[in-house]
C-alpha cells in the first residue's frame, strides 16, 4: 500500500478501501489513468483504515461497506469518522440492501455505486460523486434513508424487550402457542400471554405475525 504525501496542493487524493484486491486495483488503476491521485488502502480492520486515512490531506474515499468477515457493517461504521474529518464518502459495493445503504447515506456518504456494473461506468459515477453530483436518484435515496430509520426503530423497539419476553418473541418466530410456550417455560398460559400483549405494545404492532415480521426484518 503506496501512502500519498499529505499536502496542501495538487488534486486532493482518492482513497479505494476493498478488501477485494482485484477490485481495488483495477478502481485505483482507472483513476489513476485519468488523472486523479487514487491510492489504495488494504487495512482491513475499519477503524486502522480511518486512521490511516485521516493522515491524508482530505479527499474522497472509495469505500466499501463489508471488509470481510467480522466486518460487514465497516462501511457503516467508518462513514461517519471520515466525513467529521473532511472527507467526501463514495460507497462502492455489491450490497443492496437498502437499509444498509440507507446507515451509509444517513452518515453522511455521498451515494453508492454498485460493483456489478462495468468498470468504466464504475469510474464515471466516481468522478462525478467527487465532483459533487447527485449518482443516487432522489427517490431512491428516500426510499433508503426511510427502510434504514424504520430498521433502526425496530431494534430500538426490540432492546426494549425483557429477557423473557425476547425468549416468548422467539418462541413465537417458531410457530409455538401460548399453551406450548407456557409448558415450555413450566409458566401458566395467562402468564404467557400476558407476556405477549407486553411484546406487542412495546414493539408497537397489533398482532404477533406484526411482531415475528419485525423480527425477521432485522436479521434479514
Amino acid at each position: 500500500m503506496t501512502s500519498p504525501k499529505s499536502t496542501s496542493e495538487g488534486p486532493r487524493p482518492v482513497v479505494v478501501v476493498d478488501d477485494h484486491p482485484l477490485i481495488r486495483r483495477a478502481v485505483v488503476a482507472a483513476l489513476s489513468q485519468g488523472g486523479l491521485p487514487a491510492f489504495e488502502c488494504s487495512i482491513a480492520d475499519p477503524d486502522a483504515a480511518a486512521a490511516w486515512i485521516a493522515t491524508l490531506r482530505p479527499g474522497s474515499v472509495v469505500l466499501d461497506i463489508d471488509l470481510g468477515s467480522g466486518l460487514e457493517d465497516a462501511g457503516e461504521r467508518i462513514t461517519p469518522i471520515l466525513v467529521a474529518a473532511g472527507w467526501r464518502v463514495i460507497i462502492l459495493t455489491g450490497n443492496r440492501d437498502r437499509e444498509v445503504l440507507g446507515a451509509c447515506l444517513a452518515a453522511g456518504a455521498t451515494g453508492w455505486v454498485g460493483k456489478d456494473l462495468p468498470l468504466d461506468e464504475i469510474v464515471e459515477l466516481i468522478r462525478r460523486a467527487m465532483a459533487g453530483d447527485e449518482i443516487v436518484s432522489h427517490d431512491e435515496r428516500a426510499r433508503a434513508l426511510a427502510v434504514s430509520r424504520e430498521g433502526a426503530a425496530g431494534a430500538s423497539r426490540l432492546a426494549m424487550l425483557s429477557r423473557r419476553e425476547r425468549e416468548v418473541l422467539d418462541k413465537m418466530v417458531e410457530g409455538r402457542s401460548a399453551q406450548e410456550i407456557a409448558t415450555d417455560f413450566v409458566v401458566s398460559v395467562h402468564t404467557v400471554r400476558a407476556q405477549i400483549k407486553s411484546v406487542l405494545r412495546k414493539l408497537e404492532v397489533t398482532s404477533q405475525l406484526s411482531a415475528v415480521a419485525l423480527l425477521h426484518r432485522q436479521h434479514h
